[in-house]
């Protein structure tokens, strides 16, 4: 029984570990690994939701980790993505506009992890950083 209240959130941290692994690629200038790690994150984060609910594993610890996990897979990951394949040649600034991207993603995610509003859990306002992130990776 225990160990069913743990799938869901080992999914998370596969998610979470795709998108490391996708900064490390994108370090090492092997862009199409990095994008495809990014693609998987995305399958295991719609995973983790539909496993949880189905489970019956539904958490606080769940929603943090799954929101940490999509800082990094869905906005820190793509960032570097695309600073290495398009703004490297900038220098600082370039780095400085890539960061952008997962500062405003995670700003956005935290003000919906916080909204009061019922019928907000049931649409989103503005694209995901799922889908902002996979766009990006799926763009580069």
């Amino acid at each position: 029984m225990r160990f069913t209240k743990m799938i869901p959130n080992l999914f998370t941290l596969g998610n979470l570990y795709c998108g490391f692994l996708s900064i490390g690629y994108a370090a090492n200038g092997q862009y199409n690994n990095a994008a495809i790690l990014i693609l998987i994150g995305m399958m295991l984060d719609s995973m983790d939701g539909r496993l949880a609910r189905m489970l019956k594993a539904n958490s606080s610890l769940g929603k943090e980790l799954d929101s940490l996990a999509d800082i990094v897979t869905f906005g820190v990951a793509p960032s570097f993505l695309v600073y290495y394949t398009y703004f490297d040649q900038f220098g600082l600034m370039g780095f400085m506009i890539a960061g952008l991207f997962p500062l405003f993603g995670a700003y956005r995610l935290a003000r919906f992890n916080i909204s009061s509003s019922k019928s907000s859990l049931h649409y989103f306002v503005g694209v995901p950083i799922t889908a902002a992130g996979g766009i990006l990776a799926l763009l580069t």
